[in-house]
């Protein structure tokens, strides 16, 4: 999906018109019954509530306002869920032919308020809350968009569950950036997410982004990052990159950085890395793994013997890439996997590359002495050598 920078298009005149609007759900938690909110037009049909965006706005500031508009439901009865798709089409009006991009986008309604119709819209006839499966009898266009957005409706509750009161706050600030309509997904993954969860403040924040067009300002996007993120650690690729059939890496990493991603979380957009993992090649998939398995050696060897850096660092240093290379082991030897791993505490997977024979069961741990984690490392290492020897 290639979708244009809006600032650059006539958005609103005969020709090419660029919109927006939204599919707005309200679940009813007693009866667990899902409602839709739609407009009747001046042809009796039944569609979602949108319109054209304006020049200061972006596809999401627009959707608000077309709801506020045409259903009488004001901004703070409303959470934005996620964007949905873009629905082009073309069709004639006074001789003339047009095309037009509409934006869609996923709302949830707080409460089932009674809907207004908007007094000064003469297409408008009738505004009505509909059943889910009501909806999808009733709606004239886009049921294939309405089955996806309630998909992704299906799925909201995911940010909840993700303790970093930051993310919401950026989410927020994302969804009105004029940049927005060129990005695929932007996805927060990793330890960031992971240490929220449990209470630790990250070191940094892991940023996967996807941009859909190459017209995309990236300075614009990069002081946004900036701004509102502590320490980013972030890469931008082209979706044509990524569905290219280059070998796929990230940073220092390989195809395994495809499974970070897609267990990522999308700020926005539809995580692309999601469908891409089911295809993965699991031969370069487990070779991309010993590859980094041998980096970590060397990483691991390098701190030890560095004499510049304090005795505090590199515990701190040895002690997580110890840990890092019990996980690439686990992974690559399809002892465990990554949702199995994922919100491990180090203690943990510890025990569970005991269990797996990696490390002695009768190994005494101590994260707080540099020379024995090298001694750990070691014992370590010497597993993987035997494992791997000619």
């Amino acid at each position: 999906m290639t979708a244009p920078i809006l600032n650059r298009m006539n958005t609103k005149y005969t020709g090419h018109h660029v919109s927006a609007g939204g599919f707005v759900f309200f679940e009813d938690l007693t009866s667990k019954q899902i409602y839709v909110a739609l407009v009747r037009n001046k042809y009796s049909q039944w569609w979602i509530p949108k319109g054209h965006i304006e020049e200061w706005e972006s596809h999401v500031q627009c959707a608000f306002r077309e709801i506020e508009e045409e259903l009488g439901l004001p901004k703070d009865n409303l959470e934005y869920i996620d964007f949905c798709c873009i629905d082009r089409y073309s069709y004639e009006e006074n001789g003339e032919k047009n095309t037009k991009e509409l934006y869609i986008s996923v709302f949830n309604a707080k409460t089932k308020t009674k809907l207004i119709k908007y007094a000064e819209e003469i297409d408008q006839l009738e505004v009505a809350w509909f059943t889910f499966n009501d909806a999808c009898e009733i709606i004239a266009f886009n049921k294939n968009e309405l089955l996806k957005a309630r998909g992704i409706f299906d799925k909201r509750h995911r940010l909840r569950d993700i303790e970093n009161p930051t993310f919401h706050r950026v989410r927020l600030k994302l969804l009105k950036q004029k940049f927005i309509t060129g990005i695929e997904c932007f996805i927060i993954y990793g330890s960031c997410i992971q240490n929220a969860n449990f209470g630790i403040k990250p070191d940094d924040t892991d940023i996967c982004i996807v941009a859909n067009n190459r017209d995309i300002d990236l300075e614009l996007l990069a002081e946004f990052i900036f701004d509102n993120f502590e320490n980013p650690d972030f890469r931008v690729y082209f979706k044509d990159e990524v569905e290219s059939k280059l070998d796929f890496v990230e940073i220092g990493v390989g195809i395994f950085s495809i499974e970070y991603f897609a267990n990522g979380f999308s700020l926005y957009g539809k995580n692309i890395f999601v469908d891409k993992l089911k295809n993965i090649d699991r031969e370069k998939y487990t070779s991309s793994h010993l590859n980094k398995i041998f980096e970590y050696f060397l990483r691991i060897r390098r701190e030890y013997m560095s004499k510049k850096n304090t005795y505090e660092y590199r515990r701190r240093y040895i002690s997580k890439y110890v840990v890092r290379l019990l996980r690439s082991i686990l992974l690559a030897t399809k002892l465990a996997t990554y949702n199995q791993l994922q919100n491990l505490t180090k203690e943990q997977i510890i025990d569970l590359a005991k269990h797996a024979g990696i490390i002695r069961k009768d190994s005494i741990i101590n994260f707080d002495s540099t020379k024995e984690l090298y001694h750990l490392f070691e014992e370590i290492n010497e597993y993987v050598i035997n494992q791997y020897s000619l």
